[in-house]
């Protein structure tokens, strides 16, 4: 069983995986970084400053999200009159 799976790790396909696992990795990393160098941007302007980013980016959130929501109604709202029609 255990000559088994290690063969299926080795197989020609796990290459594959080892990439995608690798370039997500670089991924996240990456995002760390940038997520850490804008943080530190807004802390050296000051919390007031950091307070006030932090407003902006939660009112665009709750537009995106308003938005998306009423799409969201509006797809369902035709789907369930198309269903009533039949």
């Amino acid at each position: 069983m255990f000559l088994q799976i290690f063969r299926l790790a080795l197989s020609d396909d796990s290459r594959v995986y080892e990439l995608y696992t690798a370039a997500t990795g670089v991924y996240v990393c990456l995002l760390l970084a940038r997520a850490s160098a804008l943080v530190t941007g807004w802390v050296q302007q000051g919390w007031a400053q950091l307070s006030k980013k932090m407003k902006e980016w939660t009112f665009l959130v709750r537009i995106r999200l308003m938005i998306l929501l009423r799409k969201n109604c509006r797809f369902h709202l035709r789907r369930s009159r198309q269903v009533l029609e039949l």
